[in-house]
């Protein structure tokens, strides 16, 4: 049912995403922090491209493997390299998805991080960590509304994989299914990275009351802004500690 209602809104979510994503990258560029999202982007990159190579190339030595055991090792096989064709396609759809997922996490930390750094260089302004959140909070909502179908077919997409996974060791295919439990580890590290992301948010206001203001300074304006923090942090959600351990 998720599947049909994504395919039928496609266009309008895809537009949704990108507008997401553009309006991540602009308040990057904003604060200065473009360089080292790109930075972070490349590194990200480096990494999926190993990922999937390293699961592709297991895939087809233990394919080897298997079909040198049975005697049945023809190069020319077009039907079993039809089917390899579709493990090749779908394995690099599900990558990209963790890529598009963990780069979007990864800027969010970034502003967070920026948000956070006044408190590091001791130049507290309450004024404008209160204006500095409010575009932040309203930025964090609209792109977790975005990506919230994402996540939960990230779970789905879980719970598929390990079905899958189950159903090749009934076959006796168990060596064949060690590549698609290392793709399927890559789907619950993507939801983790979405949810210290989530904690990061919600460990905002107690940094604030843990703040010991400067002489000068009035501390009930720390306590209405860690309340302002912690009121509007509810208005958005990416994913929690509590629901990747559970699944």
């Amino acid at each position: 049912m998720l599947l049909c209602w994504g395919g039928i809104n496609y266009e309008e979510r895809t537009q949704l995403i990108s507008e997401s994503l553009q309006d991540l990258v602009d308040a990057l560029e904003k604060k200065s922090l473009d360089k080292a999202f790109e930075v972070w982007s490349c590194t990200d990159s480096l990494i999926v491209v190993l990922c999937w190579a390293l699961v592709l190339a297991g895939r087809w030595a233990l394919l080897y493997l298997e079909m040198a055991e049975d005697g049945a090792v023809d190069p020319l096989n077009y039907s079993l390299a039809f089917h390899e064709l579709g493990f090749f396609i779908s394995s690099g759809v599900v990558i990209i998805t963790c890529f598009w997922q963990v780069r979007t996490s990864h800027a969010m930390t970034l502003i967070v991080n920026s948000w956070v750094e006044p408190f590091l260089s001791n130049k507290v302004s309450c004024d404008h960590l209160r204006c500095e959140w409010r575009a932040v909070s309203g930025l964090f909502r609209k792109t977790s509304r975005t990506f919230q179908l994402c996540c939960a077919m990230i779970g789905f997409t879980s719970v598929l994989l390990i079905l899958c996974v189950l159903y090749d060791f009934r076959e006796g295919h168990a060596l064949l299914a060690l590549p698609t439990i290392a793709l399927g580890l890559c789907l619950p590290g993507v939801l983790l990275v979405h949810a210290s992301t989530t904690t990061a948010c919600k460990r905002l206001p107690s940094l604030v009351m843990l703040w010991e203001p400067s002489e000068d300074s009035n501390e009930r304006d720390y306590i209405d802004l860690a309340l302002f923090v912690s009121m509007s942090e509810c208005g958005f959600f990416i994913w929690d500690t509590c629901l990747t351990l559970g699944l």
